[in-house]
């Protein structure tokens, strides 16, 4: 697991980099909020692939439509953690007189750590998790039945 969370981490400042990156190369050309989104839309893409061959690279490898499935999970996801980001970022905001830098640097943490479970128990499932989650409900209904 601690593996897993350190190429989590590793895969996740190359897209910010990369966010970063497009943002400011976008900016001449586009308000700033819409080169943020663009930079954040191209990362995530970069996020998907490098999390599917790298950060859970023990998941069952996907083709055709499964993959697609697998892909579109983890865009939900993306939506999502930008909501919970900006839900953070709000909440913190409201309730801490803190300097914006902060704010920003606690939201991302919540966003991420939320990021981090969706992906491991949702999105890039491995094989073995399903085969001790099945494991593990065959050996609860036995023990119900005594």
């Amino acid at each position: 697991m601690v593996r897993r969370i350190l190429r989590f981490a590793a895969v996740g400042m190359i897209c910010l980099f990369l966010q970063l990156a497009l943002m400011k190369l976008t900016e001449p050309y586009f308000l700033p909020w819409v080169a943020n989104g663009i930079g954040f839309v191209v990362s995530a893409q970069l996020n998907f692939t490098l999390s599917y061959v790298f950060t859970w690279r023990d998941s069952k490898r996907q083709t055709g439509w499964r993959l697609v499935a697998t892909w579109s999970k983890y865009c939900i996801l993306a939506v999502a953690a930008a909501f919970i980001n900006a839900a953070a970022f709000v909440a913190i905001y409201a309730t801490l007189p803190s300097p914006t830098e902060l704010i920003v640097i606690l939201a991302t943490i919540a966003s991420t750590c939320c990021t981090f479970l969706f992906n491991h128990f949702l999105v890039f499932r491995s094989e073995r998790r399903r085969h001790d989650q099945a494991r593990d409900s065959i050996v609860y209904a036995r023990m119900e039945r005594g």
